[in-house]
């Protein structure tokens, strides 16, 4: 982001966390939302997908529990977290960032979004080439 400010490079990608308050200060302009829906801290910045149907990019944040931990631990962890998330004032935090609170959906769904997040990710690697890259 210092290098966007500093006139370095041109253009990147940032979460909302990262740039709502320079763009609100006016040092980067936001062009797009990189999910299929508009942002709250963005209301005015169209999704890039209103231009390049299909589009979506979206980062998310996800509690994660150690391999081969207990279902019961799990789930109970889970309850707890979705209680906390829940609370109008955490829910006020999350937004203040520039993060959509979401409803947490039971481990096993988001085991599979997860698989299907790393599929995906991991097929548009290799089909523009930057498998092995590094």
């Amino acid at each position: 982001m210092n290098d966007v400010i500093a006139g370095s490079i041109q253009m990147m990608f940032a979460d909302p966390v990262t740039g709502a308050e320079l763009a609100k200060a006016g040092k980067v302009r936001a062009l797009g939302v990189t999910g299929k829906n508009r942002v709250s801290v963005f209301p005015d910045v169209p999704p890039i997908a209103d231009s390049v149907p299909g589009y979506d990019a979206t980062n998310w944040h996800m509690i994660l529990a150690p391999a081969h931990t207990p279902a019961e631990i799990v789930e109970k962890l889970s309850a707890e977290i979705r209680a906390i998330v829940a609370l109008p004032e955490i829910r006020q935090q999350i937004e203040k960032l520039g993060l959509e609170p979401l409803d947490s959906p039971p481990p096993a769904e988001l085991r599979k979004f997860l698989d299907a997040d790393i599929t995906t990710w991991t097929n548009l690697v290799k089909q523009i080439g930057l498998a092995g890259s590094l």
